[in-house]
């Protein structure tokens, strides 16, 4: 007799003149199948066969129970909707530590993204092997397991190789059963949006605030956000990415959002001598006025148009002020300017750098808002430079550790950072050491509570609360994703249905409801709810119509 749990291929159930049927997407075939059947698969992964066969016995005669258990033992043994997952581990050195499986998917995207991001992630995943049993799954094309293995570059993560069949859905059944989350660092890839629908698995995405410059990021993450089961979540790198979310979800507490901002290395990123550091950025840059002017270091948003104009206004402002820009791109497309130079971090030697020309700053200026590189401002934070920080919403992570300047929300609208009020701020720091000083220490003290091992910690937290969640409260899922689209141009939300396990199709949401209910509701009544719905007749009897083709 089969045993369960097991694991289900990717499968669609639909009816066909009042008969159950069951198509198995991986393999292509479609099964007729019973109530019983019907029952069986929706918690076949979570209970073993006795559990199952004493639950149905109280609805079913319990010979036709064990009669259509070893049906299903059948199709199993024909290859057909139960996963074969191979054994991947001597189960005798089996760790107690948590099992976290990265998908790969980021790292096609290395050459889209900052530097200091790559970076970033590379220590994340560093720091997440002494914690965690850590699985990253690997496409395999053209016999590259041997340069995978050699070149990527973190010991201690263990690979898995898979079929390189373009399906996320083929994907899943390579992970390790005993998994206790997925994690992807890639919030924009399309494939892996199905992992919100179809692994049963704690989904964490990675939420990188440098990728929410555009459009197309915001609304990934809006998907994403609206796909999430009661157990994934949305990691954010940056505190005032929820806040601006809330105003385009219909809650106005955002929940699945969690700020775990990267690390910081607290013994490199440290106060160091600030005369001697400013020396050596002036003899770096080829501008000896660097020791005689105030260096505010400010970090714009990575949109060219939007920070170009920033820095325009600030240094116009502020004549005396020469300002330290800390952007992959801007000089290129900034005029030359004895105030402006520009740190631009490309490569290790630029990282390796970074702390001492941090030190040479006398203060910071950070927009908190979308599109920077956010994992400055702890780095500045644990220099121990006092911070003006401009946004929608205070930062939680450097609270009261700031000079904190509020902007007005606008979501449709870009941001305008109030020049007038960071102008005025800079002088009064200048008039008050004192604050200075204060703001310096308390930035620093904030800091050093934002370590790499400290953030593996909060991370795996994360995944043990969500795994209580999904156990508490575990709801299959639709291949539908209803979601949200932010439209900047039009200033409006709209509404899409996407069909995940296809090629993404996008359906009228009239169509998807239809779709996503016509299992378990009447002919009559889809027509009931598509009238109230379409206020069409002629539209209802051709969205049944198409629906039925399904």
């Amino acid at each position: 007799m089969i045993q369960f749990p097991q694991q289900l291929h990717t499968i669609h159930k639909f009816r066909l003149d009042d008969e159950i049927y069951i198509a198995d997407l991986e393999t292509g075939h479609t099964v007729p199948i019973n109530e019983i059947i019907e029952e069986v698969l929706e918690c076949c992964l979570d209970l073993n066969t006795d559990q199952i066969i004493e639950a149905l016995a109280v609805k079913y005669n319990r010979f036709e129970v064990l009669e259509n258990l070893s049906f299903l033992s059948k199709l199993k043994d024909i290859g057909l909707l139960f996963s074969s997952i191979p054994d991947r581990e001597d189960k005798s050195s089996i760790s107690d530590r948590p099992k976290i499986f990265v998908t790969s998917s980021f790292l096609d995207q290395r050459s889209t993204v900052s530097f200091s991001l790559n970076t970033a992630n590379h220590r994340l995943l560093t720091t997440l092997v002494n914690h965690a049993e850590v699985y990253l799954g690997f496409p395999e094309v053209n016999g590259n397991r041997e340069e995978v293995e050699k070149g990527f570059g973190v010991e201690g993560i263990k690979p898995i190789f898979f079929p390189d069949q373009n399906r996320t859905d083929s994907v899943i059944k390579f992970i390790p059963e005993d998994c206790d989350g997925i994690l992807s660092l890639s919030p924009l890839s399309v494939g892996e949006q199905a992992f919100l629908k179809v692994n049963r698995i704690p989904f964490f995405v990675r939420v990188c605030n440098e990728i929410l410059v555009t459009d197309r990021g915001i609304n990934g993450t809006l998907e994403k956000y609206i796909a999430l089961r009661n157990y994934d979540a949305l990691v954010c790198d940056a505190s005032w990415v929820a806040p601006f979310f809330s105003q385009l979800a219909s809650n106005t507490e955002i929940n699945g959002f969690h700020c775990v901002p990267y690390g910081v290395d607290v013994s490199t990123f440290r106060p160091m001598d600030k005369v001697n550091a400013k020396r050596q950025l002036a003899q770096a840059v080829g501008n000896p006025k660097i020791l005689d002017q105030l260096l505010v270091g400010v970090v714009p948003e990575l949109n060219v148009r939007n920070a170009t104009a920033l820095l325009r206004e600030l240094s116009a402002a502020n004549p005396d002020v020469h300002w330290l820009v800390i952007h992959p791109a801007l000089e290129h497309y900034f005029s030359t300017s004895e105030t402006v130079s520009f740190f631009s971090i490309r490569n290790f030697q630029d990282t390796e750098a970074s702390p001492f020309v941090f030190n040479a700053l006398d203060m910071a200026v950070f927009p908190a808002v979308l599109g920077t590189l956010s994992s400055y401002l702890l780095e500045f934070a644990a220099c121990g430079l006092p911070l003006i920080v401009c946004g929608y919403n205070e930062p939680s992570e450097v609270a009261g550790a700031c000079r904190f300047l509020q902007v007005e929300p606008s979501p449709f609208d870009s941001f305008r950072p109030p020049i007038a009020s960071i102008s005025e701020t800079i002088r009064q720091l200048v008039e008050n050491s004192d604050e200075r000083k204060q703001l310096g220490m308390k930035a620093r003290k904030v800091a050093v509570s934002y370590t790499w091992d400290a953030i593996v910690r909060q991370l795996l937290n994360l995944f043990s609360e969500s795994e209580k969640k999904r156990m508490a409260n575990h709801k299959p899922m639709s291949r539908l994703l209803f979601t949200k689209h932010y439209n900047r141009a039009q200033g409006e939300l709209e509404c899409r249905a996407l069909d995940l396990l296809g090629a993404s199709p996008i359906y009228e949401i009239e169509k998807a409801i239809a779709m996503t209910l016509w299992d378990r509701h009447t002919h009559k009544e889809m027509e009931a709810l598509l009238s109230h719905l379409c206020q069409d007749a002629e539209r209802v009897k051709q969205i049944l119509a198409e629906v039925r083709e399904i």
